[in-house]
């Protein structure tokens, strides 16, 4: 390079010894560009890759784990390297499970601190599927539904189920001593005033329990998808105190069932079953998997799991 630019600047010295009339001056211009800096030149740009082709291995990859986990297999030695936000801070965060895997509202109904002769209200019964869960509680049931349901026209006795209107709740304040409401809340036309209802007609003490929808597909004329901490700020401007929120099934296992009803083969319904009859939740099973792998702390993954949730699962209590 030192060599490069001497015979650089001789020739330069030659041209303009030659062409200037004033040979001092030639002499001073030379000097400075001895003095400069030298300036290599810039490296060629790197050779561009290619981001779809990334992308494409990316999601292949995610695909193929996720396809493992729908068949009940271990996705082995990959690691995808999530990412795990932290624990949200206030109500909502404290509110998370703690606890690794799937815990729904089946599981905490369980543990409930209940009187043995107190009264359950099924809010949105439907065809009253879940009045086996008040016996082994020691309680009462009862069920509320507003009459245009589908399930509700489908039932063939009506006599056991108080019917209303859909907004007020007739029944008298501080009457249950657990409401229970399973993929309901969507439905409902003012949600406000439905969790002051239910707040006004559950004891001091008692109990709400169940599931709603937050990314699930539109269904039965839903109005409403609750994002998990806006559901706990809503129900704690009730007057309840949310004990529990945990992740119900992902919304990627949602829109697949949902985009299945919709093929025009008689046999989507058989060549589908085998994915979706080994687990309720392949993408919550697959970021469990990848949280025990990475040593993250399942209150992290549930908060991925309740991001990525088409419905979810909560338990309060009223103060």
């Amino acid at each position: 390079m030192h060599s490069t630019r001497l015979l650089v600047v001789g020739r330069t010295f030659r041209r303009l010894a030659n062409a200037a009339s004033h040979p001092v001056q030639a002499t001073r211009y030379v000097s400075r560009k001895l003095r400069a800096p030298v300036r290599s030149k810039p490296l060629p740009p790197p050779a561009p890759t290619s981001p779809r082709r990334d992308s494409m291995q990316v999601f292949a990859q995610i695909q193929g784990a996720l396809n493992d986990r729908m068949l009940g297999r271990s996705t082995g030695s990959i690691d995808l390297g999530l990412r795990f936000p932290d624990a949200p801070s206030g109500a909502f965060g404290a509110a998370i499970s703690r606890e690794p895997g799937q815990r729904d509202w089946t599981e905490m109904i369980k543990g409930l601190a209940v009187p043995r002769d107190g009264r359950m209200l099924d809010f949105g019964c439907g065809a009253s599927d879940r009045r086996s869960l008040a016996a082994p509680l020691g309680l009462t049931w009862f069920g509320l539904d507003v009459p245009f349901s589908m399930e509700s026209t489908a039932r063939e006795d009506r006599s056991a189920v108080t019917f209303y209107g859909g907004v007020s709740v007739p029944f008298a304040d501080e009457r249950f001593d657990l409401v229970v409401s399973i993929q309901v809340f969507e439905h409902v036309p003012e949600p406000h005033t439905t969790f002051a209802e239910i707040a006004r007609i559950v004891r001091p003490g008692g109990y709400l329990l169940g599931s709603t929808s937050f990314n699930e597909p539109f269904h039965s004329e839903s109005t409403f998808g609750y994002s998990p901490k806006n559901f706990v700020r809503m129900i704690g401007d009730a007057g309840f105190d949310v004990l529990e929120v945990t992740p119900g099934i992902d919304i990627w296992t949602l829109a697949i069932r949902r985009l299945a009803r919709q093929f025009r083969h008689d046999d989507a319904a058989r060549i589908l079953a085998p994915f979706f009859g080994t687990t309720a939740s392949p993408l919550n099973d697959l970021i469990d998997e990848c949280a025990a792998k990475q040593g993250v702390k399942p209150v992290r993954a549930n908060a991925l799991k309740l991001e990525l949730a088409g419905q979810f699962n909560f338990l309060a209590r009223k103060r």
